[in-house]
């Protein structure tokens, strides 16, 4: 019996032996663990300022190019009112069409631009357009020289 027990203490010293190789192994994994986490740490923090600060400089970039557009717009839009003013330009024309004239300027603008005049009792007859073809929606056609009847 003797020399099982021998063999006993000679086993429990290799695996003494293997366990406190496993224990230094652990601890210099433990110690490079926490070395790592740190440095991961300080990476992660680093990242996020760098992070941030391209975001506040691609923020400062935005404002810039909006201020710009805006600038560039202003610059083009011109006078604020410009829309009314072309509107009463637009109004002004249209309503210079109907302006009474003298009785005087209306008979020369009546012969010099009348090329044809009537002949023997007969007038001339407008084109279709002209004439008063629908007075159920309409009513009666403004007075046009060459409405038949006029």
């Amino acid at each position: 019996m003797p020399a099982l027990q021998e063999e006993k203490i000679a086993a429990k010293a290799v695996v003494d032996a293997a366990y406190a190789k496993k224990s230094e192994l652990y601890a210099d994994f433990k110690a490079r663990m926490d070395a790592w986490r740190v440095e991961e740490k300080q990476w992660r923090v680093q990242r996020d300022e760098d992070r941030k600060q391209r975001r506040e400089q691609q923020q400062k970039e935005y404002e810039e190019r909006q201020a710009a557009r805006k600038a560039q717009e202003a610059e083009m839009a011109g006078d604020p009112y410009q829309r009314e003013i072309n509107a009463c330009d637009k109004l002004s024309k249209y309503l210079a069409q109907y302006e009474i004239k003298d009785a005087a300027a209306e008979a020369d603008d009546a012969s010099s631009s009348d090329p044809v005049k009537d002949i023997d009792g007969y007038t001339l007859m407008g084109r279709k357009k002209e004439r008063d073809i629908d007075p159920l929606f309409g009513g009666l056609a403004p007075k046009v020289w060459g409405v038949c009847g006029g």
